[in-house]
């Protein structure tokens, strides 16, 4: 499964690239912000989606997420906040009433500082926290910091690989928590698709004794306005090892609304 991932992510990139020739080198894909005179040099988007139900099918599923991205000379900081929530309305066998129930719960928060040697190379630290209620693991904890190229650098098409070794710190659902060290090794590729869409894939990878967890997540953006943009985006998180009863592919697809403050 790992083989076929890495070269449908060759393969899409490569592909793409000879795509993007057809288009004019001169164009570009900038948000305007909302807020203009801002103190210091700061880009927060805010991400929101939701879906409401009513009738005889009852629910409500509320999607957020917070980025803060800021640059200090050679130095790239990037930090972020995600949530995700849903709840359902069903009638209680026994009583006959209808009570609610929560289904689905689950924060994300990781930060990335990265410092640019030249135009292509860079060092960098990153951690990222999960902390799902409903999930094969409470908590989800890892940390690394190694070493970053950018194997493409063109004005429409830009890829990202890094790798760096560190460590993880998990809680599973139930059982003690454990800590090993690890290798995250991951890839970021963005394409301007055009003046108004931008297309964003990402893939990690973290290996480690406990567990081997892969990330994929695609994006596809488009400008609705100076300083927001809709956003069609599909996010799988497969993990080798998992409780009994738990799936190991986790998959979320989501249409969001982004401002740019």
């Amino acid at each position: 499964m790992r083989f076929i991932f890495f070269i449908s992510l060759f393969l899409f990139v490569f592909s793409s690239s000879a795509l993007s020739n057809n288009y004019y080198q001169t164009r570009g894909y900038k948000l305007d912000p909302l807020i203009t005179n801002k103190p210091f040099d700061i880009n927060i988007n805010a991400e929101l989606g939701a879906l409401v139900t009513t009738g005889n099918n009852e629910s409500t599923s509320i999607l957020s997420k917070i980025t803060v991205e800021h640059d200090i000379q050679q130095w790239k900081l990037k930090y972020s906040f995600g949530s995700l929530f849903k709840e359902n309305q069903k009638v209680d066998s026994e009583t006959g009433k209808k009570v609610t129930e929560t289904t689905s719960e689950k924060y994300s928060v990781n930060g990335e500082a990265k410092f640019e040697m030249d135009q292509r190379r860079s060092l960098f630290s990153y951690a990222s926290g999960d902390f799902d209620r409903f999930g094969s693991y409470k908590t989800y904890f890892s940390w690394v910091a190694g070493y970053s190229f950018r194997a493409i650098d063109g004005s429409l098409i830009v890829w990202d690989i890094d790798i760096a070794p560190g460590f993880t710190h998990v809680e599973p659902k139930d059982e003690e928590s454990e800590s090993a060290p690890m290798l995250r090794s991951s890839s970021n590729f963005e394409w301007t698709v055009s003046s108004h869409a931008k297309l964003n894939q990402k893939f990690s990878i973290e290996t480690s004794s406990i567990n081997t967890r892969m990330i994929f997540d695609t994006s596809l953006t488009a400008k609705i306005h100076g300083s927001a943009l809709m956003k069609v985006s599909y996010k799988a998180i497969h993990d080798d090892s998992v409780a009994v009863n738990k799936e190991k592919t986790n998959t979320q697809t989501s249409v969001t609304l982004v401002i740019n403050f």
